[in-house]
């Protein structure tokens, strides 16, 4: 129990995460802070504030260093667990590959409802909106690399494929789609740097390119009647997942044929 937290009306946990090495928790709660938790002592080791709406995403990197936030103030945060701050913000806002809504009417609301981190070394992070966009920012730097624009509706759920170069999203259109990030995405990727306690580490030969607008997926999944409100890939040694451009299985980077995919 956090002990600052008010004892009085509800605190509505929106979104949990564990540390890779399962030793801290981390939640996301309405009243705008998110909790890293000392699981063995039962105590909370950081309060990150910063976010100015309920956090419904949380993700921590494969190397344990860097928690990502979304939230619904159209905001992804991205937190050095080590010194418990902010090191990065990205605004859905500052995206200027946005068409501009007609005269009078507001931009629509965007969001974000679901973070994922590229397993990969943590280069970037991809997060879904409210506003239907599934957005590729660079963690280390905020730029925007990819758009992904396709689905008809909210998307609530994203996930990175275990090789980092696909994503599979979910929406309130009741469909799945697979998107494979730019041939440009990933070069960029390639040649970049990582994290430090001190903030972003960038290669100066690892320009960040123009924002790349995709509007065509892989593929597009139907059949639910209903949201798709969570969606994964299989892991790395999972024998489900990876298709190509009309939903056929394809092998693994281990030769396995894939026969079958499911969804949870």
């Amino acid at each position: 129990m956090d002990e600052d937290t008010p004892k009085d009306g509800d605190l509505y946990i929106r979104s949990v995460c564990f540390s890779p090495d399962g030793k801290y928790l981390a939640t996301g709660a309405e009243d705008r802070v998110i909790r890293v938790w000392d699981i063995a002592k039962r105590k909370v080791r950081w309060n990150l504030t910063g976010h100015q709406q309920d956090i419904y995403s949380l993700d921590w990197s494969r190397d344990g260093r860097c928690i990502v936030s979304g939230s619904g103030d159209k905001s992804v945060k991205v937190w050095d667990v080590e010194h418990g701050k902010c090191v990065m913000t990205m605004l859905n806002e500052h995206d200027k590959t946005m068409p501009q809504p007609p005269y009078g009417e507001e931009p629509r609301d965007s969001g974000v409802t679901s973070v994922a981190v590229n397993p990969i070394d943590g280069r970037c992070v991809a997060a879904g909106s409210l506003d239907e966009m599934v957005r590729i920012w660079d963690m280390r730097t905020g730029h925007l690399l990819e758009r992904f624009e396709g689905h008809r509706n909210s998307v609530y759920s994203v996930a990175f494929s275990p090789d980092g170069r696909s994503i599979v999203s979910g929406s309130l259109d009741k469909t799945l789609k697979i998107w494979d990030l730019s041939p440009q995405t990933l070069t960029y990727l390639s040649k970049s740097a990582g994290m430090s306690s001190a903030g972003p580490i960038v290669i100066p030969d690892a320009q960040p390119h123009d924002t790349i607008v995709t509007t065509t997926c892989r593929h597009t999944f139907v059949g639910h009647q209903d949201f798709v409100l969570s969606v994964a890939f299989a892991g790395v040694n999972g024998s489900i997942g990876r298709v190509d451009e009309k939903g056929q299985n394809v092998a693994s980077s281990g030769g396995e044929v894939l026969t079958e995919v499911e969804w949870v």
